[in-house]
């Protein structure tokens, strides 16, 4: 009796042995085989926000950039291996929207301040064509898309790359139901911009004045006028230049203030107006050359022909590859 009971024990503990090493060789043989999506999961959508959201807290735009790189690197790696994973399109998307803002040589912001919107090189414009398209092919997969704000997405690539029209990147954004999850002060902007650029003027503005922080201090009020102006209220844009230029500590605020102001005037057909502006612009930076093409522009509407022509043979001299002036003279 004691030998058969002790033979059905050992017999239990040997069952026991294989079952678990089963269970350990099927665990590894999955590991093996879903690495790839291990991988990605350590990156995947779901996460993609929080490693977003640490960008910001990393020392150095260079090492943003490596992060960034890193985190493309593994979406398309992955995109290419699981063809039909929408996720993986989406993740990959807005990860080369990002680094292509990274390759803009300003922001959104600062380039509409300078009146600078086609100045988008190819690095960036393809950057954001890639962005569209795996966006794209991830809503097809699933037909529709991930989460609302990839609208935005898809809007921002395609009025940087001028892969979309105008009225389809409002039609992107009006899809956008929860405008709470529109944050940061550049995103808010973009999208009140672009409210005010197709006849929407009323709820952009309404839009970019509920957000205070994003129209606030001098680069703040500078985007404020310069969105008025896009929507064709110059006296309001006129008002909150001359505000900064009053009130603004930074130099470089208060010339594009003048600047500004001036191509206001000038556009109104004010040109001793213009001409007072361009010329104060000019005083805080007497070897910006496009200061110097609207003073000569300014001086030829008034008249003063030679003025002008005077101004611009003066900047051709100064930078002999300077388009502008080439053809102003040459028009002359």
């Amino acid at each position: 009796m004691y030998y058969r009971y002790k033979s059905k024990k050992r017999n239990k503990k040997k069952y026991k042995i294989i079952f678990i090493g089963i269970l350990v060789f099927t665990a590894g043989y999955a590991v093996y085989s879903f690495r790839s999506y291990l991988m990605f999961w350590k990156y995947n959508y779901s996460t993609l926000d929080k490693k977003i959201m640490a960008l910001d807290s990393v020392q150095g735009e260079q090492n943003r950039i490596l992060m960034l790189q890193n985190l493309r690197d593994v979406c398309d790696k992955y995109k290419e291996e699981n063809p039909l994973s929408a996720e993986a399109f989406f993740s990959a998307g807005k990860v080369h929207f990002m680094i292509g803002e990274t390759k803009l040589s300003e922001s959104f912001s600062e380039l509409v301040i300078h009146e600078k919107k086609n100045a988008v090189g190819d690095d960036a414009r393809n950057e954001f064509i890639t962005a569209i398209k795996d966006i794209r092919k991830g809503m097809a997969l699933v037909n529709g898309v991930d989460d609302e704000m990839t609208y935005f997405y898809l809007a921002k690539a395609g009025y940087y790359s001028d892969y979309y029209e105008m009225p389809y990147v409002f039609e992107l954004l009006k899809k956008i139901r929860n405008t709470e999850k529109i944050k940061s002060d550049g995103d808010v902007r973009f999208y009140s911009l672009i409210y005010i650029l197709n006849n929407s003027s009323e709820s952009g503005i309404r839009f970019l004045k509920a957000h205070p922080r994003a129209t606030g201090g001098s680069r703040g009020k500078l985007f404020m006028a310069a969105a008025e102006k896009m929507g064709k209220n110059f006296t309001n844009a006129i008002m909150i230049n001359k505000d900064v230029i009053k009130t603004s500590t930074d130099p470089e605020s208060v010339r594009i203030a003048q600047f500004n102001l001036g191509k206001i005037y000038y556009q109104k057909s004010l040109f001793n107006e213009s001409l007072y502006h361009l010329t104060e612009a000019s005083k805080l930076a007497e070897d910006n050359y496009d200061i110097q093409i609207w003073i000569g522009k300014s001086f030829y509407k008034a008249g003063d022909r030679k003025k002008a022509e005077s101004i611009w043979k003066a900047v051709l001299r100064k930078d002999k590859d300077n388009d502008a002036a080439k053809k102003l003279l040459g028009g002359i």
